[in-house]
């Protein structure tokens, strides 16, 4: 396997990935709203974790449909950049933003996670912040076919 395969199989991982996490979460934000069914499965159960994080200060309490939305905009948009990267191969700025935007959505998390007291996912993103920072590292430091 030559490394612009082995680069596409990365940033591929990442949007695909990237982009089922967006799509369950967005449908867990319809169910939330009531405009798909409670019993709707492809539906993450995120937005109940997000409106538990910001029960924690009761003045953000009413903010978790308008933090979610914009959590679930920010994953399709790191997908979308994801997907252009892999189109773009070799395009350091498309990894680059690629790769910046996943990782600074999971540096997100993990301050949110601080500041709202709440740990209980702090290993798992810090592991997935760890493997995109990995990942930059391999798209870089191979060398271009």
């Amino acid at each position: 396997m030559n490394t612009s395969v082995g680069k596409r199989i990365i940033l591929g991982f990442w949007a695909l990935w990237i982009g089922i996490i967006a799509t369950t979460n967005l449908f867990s934000l319809l169910k939330a709203l009531r405009l798909v069914g409670r019993d709707f499965r492809l539906a993450s159960h995120n937005f109940d974790l997000v409106r538990g994080y910001l029960a924690t200060y009761p003045s953000l309490a009413g903010l978790a449909t308008i933090a979610f939305a914009g959590v679930v905009v920010w994953q399709f948009r790191t997908a979308y950049l994801f997907f252009r990267a892999q189109a773009c191969i070799g395009d350091r700025k498309a990894t680059n933003a690629a790769i910046g935007a996943g990782m600074a959505l999971f540096a997100a998390f993990l301050v949110a996670g601080e500041f709202f007291l709440r740990f209980d996912f702090e290993a798992i993103h810090i592991r997935i912040f760890m493997a995109m920072m990995i990942s930059w590292l391999v798209i870089h430091l191979l060398p271009d076919d």
